[in-house]
């Protein structure tokens, strides 16, 4: 696959570059129950290969394997921290296991 498929051109004050355009972009979006890992469904409609995840509290991911919140330093699962993001390569994963402390809201933008 070209990147020309995935990077679109956009116009950002008045210079034109090449970029992930959100309106390309296939969303899917989680509210989780605290404590309680939940899986977000990698589209099938597209064959996506890198995912803006992103958060408004802690969060813990893991791929294809359930998130857990580890209680020491010997913790496997992905942390992503309130308000940030991550951009993630997705290419062959079927879900992104998803478990925060706290009630959260979770956005993901996939892109082909």
């Amino acid at each position: 696959m070209s990147s020309s498929k995935a990077l679109k051109p956009m116009h950002v004050d008045g210079f034109r570059m090449e970029a992930w355009n959100e309106q390309d972009a296939t969303p899917k979006n989680n509210l989780l129950v605290a404590d309680t890992a939940e899986n977000m469904v990698v589209p099938t409609a597209i064959t996506p290969i890198v995912c803006r995840l992103q958060s408004d509290t802690d969060l813990w991911y893991d791929y294809d394997a359930t998130a857990t919140i580890p209680t020491d330093d010997t913790g496997v699962s992905h942390y992503l921290a309130a308000g940030q993001e991550r951009w993630i390569q997705v290419k062959g994963v079927t879900n992104i296991s998803l478990k925060s402390a706290g009630a959260a809201k979770v956005c993901g933008l996939f892109w082909e």
